[in-house]
């Protein structure tokens, strides 16, 4: 019988970065984008 070697890599901070994704409020993240599109007249621009 042959000998296999298997090789694991565990990524720990990869669990942080998709909680923090998961955590993003999109209504939130639209409204404030708003908001910094009216102070700097810049949405009309963009789009």
């Amino acid at each position: 019988m042959k000998n296999k070697k298997v090789q694991i890599k565990m990524f720990k901070n990869e669990s942080k970065i998709k909680s923090l994704f998961n955590s993003i409020d999109h209504d939130s993240l639209s409204l404030f984008r708003e908001m910094m599109a009216d102070r700097y007249k810049s949405h009309d621009e963009n789009e």
